[in-house]
């Protein structure tokens, strides 16, 4: 079995945000972290300790995983003009800005992975099924059971899986289980489409042998168009559009969207397979390629696996 992340060096990633619209004046003074052995948000914590500034303060575009070398943009609502250098992690001062960041505005991320345990050379390809992986379900691999025990009103049951009342959670915490549900939905009917032509299958995957068209795919909500692809899992599931209004805890209701189903690699670089001096026989590849945000780089790794 192919192995990631067995030094933090294997997986780098870097945001692309194409215009920062950095100047001298403007509330959000902008940074560039870099950290390894963090998650964003530890980052972020931790940077607040240090500085006394309160994290909600404190925003960024996209959340980057621990066990990586990342870089990525953040905003401090009239943060020092300064750098900061800790172990393991710095922050480097660029400029001021009008606006802050938001989750979302960026307009990619590039990934240099290592590949390591393997014994062949991974496929080189242009785009990908767009599934969501296990991070989107969390550590327990259960953020989608949770997030439908909310979306069919059994509050007590989902909060029994938590270990906290829903009310007590933060709201982006608490909005997190119902994605993670509308995200199983999404996987589920993008791989029955791609399960009707010829796929090769890849742990809990599915990836077609010839490239398919992208059509958008539903992020089921209150607000879906009722196709027959969505009512098949509507029945499947015993849900209906209307359980994704809840009343009780509004800001938990989810009017949908869509997603694209296939997405395309773009700059994809495969180096010769080498030597893996960590796992004895094998061999490692080193990869780098860009994806849009909200795309798995773990994902197109499966898909370069998969024969």
């Amino acid at each position: 079995m192919y192995k990631l992340k067995q030094i933090p060096s294997d997986f780098i990633v870097e945001e692309i945000n194409k215009d920062l619209k950095l100047n001298e004046s403007g509330n959000y003074s902008t940074y560039k972290l870099t950290k390894k052995e963090y998650n964003t948000v530890d980052a972020i914590r931790r940077i607040s300790d240090k500085w006394n500034i309160p994290i909600k303060f404190f925003n960024f575009a996209g959340t980057k995983d621990r066990n990586a070398i990342t870089y990525q943009y953040i905003t401090i609502s009239k943060g020092p003009r300064k750098d900061l250098e800790l172990k393991d992690l710095k922050l480097e001062y660029l400029g001021q800005r009008e606006e802050r960041l938001n989750l979302g505005n960026l307009d990619g991320n590039k990934f240099i992975i290592t590949i390591r345990n393997i014994d062949q050379k991974p496929k080189t390809i242009s785009s990908m099924p767009n599934y969501f992986d296990s991070q989107r379900f969390g550590r327990d691999d259960n953020n989608d059971v949770v997030g439908k025990l909310i979306i069919e009103k059994e509050f007590q049951k989902a909060e029994e899986l938590i270990g906290e009342k829903i009310e007590k959670l933060p709201k982006n915490i608490a909005k997190m289980y119902v994605h993670a549900y509308q995200s199983r939905l999404f996987n589920d009917m993008l791989k029955k489409r791609i399960g009707k032509v010829e796929n090769s299958k890849f742990e809990d995957f599915l990836f077609p042998k010839n490239k398919l068209e992208n059509e958008n795919l539903p992020l089921i909500g209150f607000g879906t168009e009722e196709t027959e692809e969505v009512e098949e899992i509507l029945e499947k599931e015993d849900i209906t559009l209307r359980d994704f209004i809840i009343r009780r805890h509004s800001y938990l209701s989810s009017e949908g969207e869509s997603r694209n189903s296939f997405i395309e690699i773009k700059k994809l670089k495969v180096d010769e397979i080498e030597d893996d001096y960590l796992n004895e026989g094998k061999k490692k590849c080193k990869v780098e390629f860009i994806l849009p945000s909200g795309s798995y780089a773990t994902i197109a790794i499966k898909a370069m696996l998969a024969r």
